[in-house]
């Protein structure tokens, strides 16, 4: 019986095509091919139906459908690097199977920015994948790269050397560091070192533009997920339980009085004295005057006690929620300290993400040169007034400096 050719299996054969055949005509890899295509392509494209002496697939052309193009750069370190991105939607995460020659099929992300792509195809994603070498070891050691439209990525087969001193890993991490990177708390540093220390199939972002969002997150394949060793973010307490194993959250607290200086400035000398909210401007006083903005409404309060503008509106975060986030950092937390103190335990902090002792380089800090010119905007805060509005974040900090 003959093999299927590589384009009915990729949905290019313009009129579709019924044949016969068996498994056993088929070698490992060839076979998880077809299931692959039967699994993943969208309908009509194939259709497996059981017969006598074998199986019946018919595969028909694909119509209007988001092409999935990327490369696989080879082995880097303890993991397999590459690319891939959906023409024409740098939003969407593209989706990949990793085929072992064994028959299993592995789906999996991309997680990370890839800045070189992005300056090639003209737009701003997520499009670089990256996968544990001791991982993939528990399915073989030879896998072919495919979308989900079953097209092979460029140098998309790739057999990890048996010589190279790689090892099988578990499959699954038995728990995950959580770092809640609170704006203004030195938080850019802090990832500068992680991203310069840890593979990047170890952990993930999720930011604005070059990170993922959380829905993004939690539709990552459960055992993509499982892999992880930190997710680092603007994001809030909970988010762990999408992990699919034991969340470890750390996180970084500032005097609020002076994070909300600090965060003033930084717009400031970012984007000048008007701030634009769901398409109307105002004036930036007049955002942290009124806590127009999470940022200036308890946000340290908020991110520890889970608790985002869509829970609580704006203007009425009170004492009881500080009480829950403390109850967060007792419960779940083994790190959280004052930026104030950080210098001195930046080595236990740093150790509990399993990153040797290291300064911290001094990142995205404001151009106080640059503020000046905006000093009538700074004397216009009433500061007693914002300081009322964050005692429920005072409450909190006072008591993480009580702890350290």
């Amino acid at each position: 019986m003959s093999r299927v050719p590589y384009e009915w299996l990729t949905g290019q054969h313009s009129k579709g095509v019924r044949c016969q055949f068996s498994e056993a005509s088929f070698t490992p890899l060839e076979w998880a091919l077809i299931v692959n295509a039967v699994a993943f392509v969208q309908k009509p494209i194939v259709h497996l139906t059981p017969g006598i002496t074998g199986y019946f697939v018919h595969f028909s052309r694909r119509q209007n459908f988001v092409q999935t193009v990327g490369y696989v750069d080879g082995i880097s370190g303890g993991e397999i690097i590459g690319w891939a991105r959906k023409v024409g939607d740098p939003k969407a995460l593209a989706e990949i199977n990793i085929v072992a020659e064994s028959g299993h099929i592995i789906p999996w992300k991309p997680t990370h920015y890839r800045p070189d792509v992005c300056n090639v195809c003209g737009e701003q994603g997520i499009f670089g994948f990256h996968v544990p070498i001791s991982f993939l070891l528990n399915f073989g050691s030879i896998f072919s790269f495919f979308t989900i439209d079953g097209q092979e990525l460029n140098n998309g087969r790739v057999e990890i050397p048996s010589d190279e001193g790689f090892e099988v890993g578990p499959v699954s991490v038995p728990e995950c560091n959580f770092y809640l990177h609170i704006q203004k708390t030195m938080g850019t540093s802090v990832v500068n070192v992680i991203h310069n220390s840890l593979e990047k199939s170890r952990f993930l972002s999720i930011y604005p533009q070059f990170g993922l969002s959380v829905p993004q997150f939690i539709k990552l394949p459960l055992h993509q997920r499982r892999t992880l060793k930190l997710v680092v973010g603007h994001t809030s307490f909970g988010v762990g339980r999408y992990l699919g194993n034991r969340a470890n959250y750390l996180t970084v607290v500032r005097e609020p009085m002076a994070r909300v200086r600090s965060h003033l400035m930084h717009i400031l000398s970012d984007s000048g004295p008007t701030y634009n909210l769901c398409g109307v401007e105002y004036t930036v006083d007049e955002v942290v005057n009124n806590g127009l903005t999470d940022e200036f409404d308890n946000l340290q309060v908020r991110m520890i006690a889970g608790l985002y503008e869509g829970e609580i509106p704006l203007g009425e975060i009170s004492l009881d929620d500080a009480k829950l986030a403390i109850h967060n950092v007792e419960q779940s937390f083994s790190y959280i300290g004052p930026l104030e103190k950080f210098r001195e335990t930046a080595k236990t902090f740093l150790k509990r993400l399993d990153i040797a002792e290291q300064a911290l380089p001094h990142l995205n800090e404001a151009k106080s040169q640059l503020v000046h010119k905006y000093q009538d905007t700074i004397e216009r805060i009433d500061w007693d007034r914002v300081r009322k509005r964050h005692l429920p974040e005072i409450a909190l900090y006072e008591y993480v400096c009580q702890k350290n």
